[in-house]
């Protein structure tokens, strides 16, 4: 019961799955994601891939066999998307374990929405990406900042106007700006 009390905590979900039966259980939290009334008792496990398109569903296939061949008390950790109930696309991140209670394995995981961390990476990544399309246009000069060691590089353009040939190496600062 601790930890479903702690699992309940900023939005995480508890989940354990019982491979002899084919069935869970979880918290609220998992509950809410699926769209059903919460239940103490041990569901099927189609009801937590009810929402899951078949590309989803198999990425749930490497971590479950990864978590059954590990021995019980080893943690595991994961991110695999998840559609809630209501069609949206969410990122998990999980921490699982197997493990055996009274004889009976089953695998305990605690799992984090993190949607808003991938779509901000995914986000920096396109922004770079389109940087660096910019950059490679050769109209514009762009720089990077070495802030530890003083230093500037940047492409030919950058340099070109800083009166540097165009495979200078990095400068200082100090000759940037006094140009």
């Amino acid at each position: 019961d601790q930890l479903n009390h702690v699992s309940n905590a900023g939005g995480v979900g508890l989940i354990e799955f019982f491979p002899d039966t084919r069935t869970f259980k979880c918290n609220a939290e998992v509950s809410a994601r699926l769209g059903v009334e919460h239940s103490e008792s041990e569901r099927d496990i189609e009801l937590f891939y009810a929402h899951q398109t078949e590309e989803v569903r198999a990425t749930f296939k490497t971590p479950r066999e990864a978590l059954a061949k590990s021995p019980n008390g080893e943690l595991q950790a994961f991110v695999h998307p998840f559609y809630l109930a209501n069609g949206d696309l969410h990122y998990m991140r999980v921490s699982g374990i197997k493990r055996e209670v009274n004889g009976r394995a089953s695998f305990l995981g605690l799992s984090l929405d993190i949607t808003d961390e991938v779509q901000a990476k995914e986000q920096a990544e396109k922004q770079a990406e389109q940087l660096n399309l910019l950059a490679m246009s050769g109209e514009v000069a762009y720089f990077e900042v070495d802030l530890e060691r003083g230093l500037i590089d940047g492409n030919a353009l950058l340099k070109q106007r800083a009166g540097l040939p165009a495979d200078a190496p990095a400068f200082p600062m100090a000759e940037i700006v006094a140009s």
